[in-house]
């Protein structure tokens, strides 16, 4: 069975409150970025920069499989069971809110980054 908006609307507004919880190592490996301590400031910054192109840039749905399949490492599987969905609109919704994130970024220089 579906869930409709105002379901997903909440599940969104729970994970947004345990987010920066969330935006740990794992964010850091699953883009890429050193885990290394002297990079703590760094780490920091771009987590800040992703979280509030997550809350500007992507649709509640976006919002919740992106962060299911990065920060929670769910399978797409286990994302389409929780939302009540097919794997292949994870799937699409996934590689739709990449190329949004991307194109939220693209504009930056890499010293927003340092």
């Amino acid at each position: 069975m579906k869930q409709g908006k105002a379901s997903s609307s909440r599940q969104v507004q729970e994970y947004d409150s345990g987010y920066i919880a969330l935006c740990t190592e794992q964010a850091e490996n699953a883009f890429g970025y050193s885990t290394c301590k002297d990079n703590h400031a760094k780490r920091k910054h771009l987590l800040m920069l992703l979280h509030h192109a997550i809350q500007r840039e992507l649709t509640a749905a976006q919002q919740a499989y992106f962060t299911a399949y990065y920060l929670e490492h769910l399978t797409m599987k286990a994302i389409a069971g929780r939302y009540g969905v097919t794997e292949s609109t994870v799937s699409r919704t996934i590689k739709r809110a990449r190329r949004r994130l991307q194109k939220a970024f693209s504009g930056l220089k890499k010293e927003d980054f340092r």
